[in-house]
């Protein structure tokens, strides 16, 4: 009936969930389904969906016991395109129509994202078109295997609920997101769908209001980029990039870590979780966390030497 479901995600916020279900309504293309995948919600989640329901287009789903609510929208999206949405966010009037029109215009396009604002609490803007500067301001393409260049230089610029899906790839390819790595599973996922031979639009315009706030699952950015570390490690060595791209990689990650742990009040502490989520497996993570740690606490001449030495004995040749 539709070629489009909007899959809400929520979780304990009631409070935030009817503002974006508002803009739902309110968009300018009206003909898709909305399924509100309720993630055992322990608030008056239910009470806040209820009238919602009296629109044909919209169901509610609780699960009943907690799951990765993103694949679980995957997994059961019976329609052409799918969009998922976060509870506490807004998306503007225009974004479903500009980015339907995308996909039904290019065959090869296999996911379009918009560029986003930053909203607070209070639904004030904080930041306009956070992705701007990064894209250029323009609208533009993203090629088969050039994400990496982007998550390298300019880190993730696909704001994950922005993203519209065309499910036929998605499907053909048995793709999901690899809930172990936690917040950045959306940045694996977009490097892993750009290995194949299809294309990602980026709308330039802010058609969507991302709310930063203390309660969100991914804002303890400290160990976003460590965790996707190994994962994007083994698949970019697996997808034969250049000793070049795999080492720009793994320097991008020491350096993103090393920042995030001198923008921490208790830099110990920090260093300690991020140890904690290592596995030593390999040699590399070693190399990783004593690099991490000697720029932290063992500056000098020496230590300078010492890692070059190890370096030169465990790096990549």
């Amino acid at each position: 009936m539709y070629k489009l479901t909007v899959a809400v995600l929520t979780y304990n916020r009631a409070n935030m969930l009817k503002e974006m279900l508002d803009s739902i309504l309110q968009q300018t293309y009206k003909d898709f389904y909305v399924i509100i995948y309720d993630n055992c919600s322990e608030d008056n989640t239910p009470e806040t969906v209820e009238p919602y329901l009296s629109d044909e287009r919209f169901t509610y789903h609780r699960h009943a016991v907690s799951v990765h609510n993103a694949n679980y929208a995957l997994n059961n999206c019976n329609t052409e395109y799918l969009l998922i949405v976060h509870d506490d966010d807004i998306m503007l009037p225009d974004m479903v129509r500009r980015e339907i029109s995308i996909l039904d215009s290019y065959e090869d396009i296999s996911i379009v994202s918009t560029n986003t604002n930053y909203i607070d609490i209070n639904s004030n803007i904080t930041k306009y078109s956070v992705c701007s500067d990064a894209m250029n301001n323009k609208d533009c393409m993203i090629n088969s295997k050039e994400y990496i260049n982007l998550l390298i230089n300019k880190s993730n610029v696909i704001a994950f609920p922005t993203v519209m899906f065309r499910m036929s790839i998605i499907k053909a390819n048995n793709l999901s997101f690899l809930s172990e790595i936690g917040g950045a599973s959306d940045c694996y996922f977009w490097l892993e769908l750009n290995q194949l031979d299809y294309e990602f639009y980026y709308i330039n315009t802010a058609l969507y209001h991302y709310r930063i706030h203390n309660l969100q699952d991914s804002r303890n950015s400290l160990l976003l980029f460590p965790l996707l570390r190994k994962p994007v490690y083994n698949l970019l060595v697996k997808n034969n990039y250049s000793k070049h791209i795999i080492k720009s990689w793994l320097k991008r990650i020491e350096k993103y870590t090393l920042d995030e742990i001198c923008n921490q009040k208790n830099r110990r502490e920090a260093f300690k979780s991020i140890r904690e989520k290592i596995l030593f497996q390999d040699m590399r993570d070693l190399v990783f966390l004593i690099n991490i740690f000697n720029a932290l606490y063992m500056p000098g001449f020496i230590i300078r030497k010492i890692k070059k030495i190890i370096k030169k004995l465990l790096f990549i040749k």
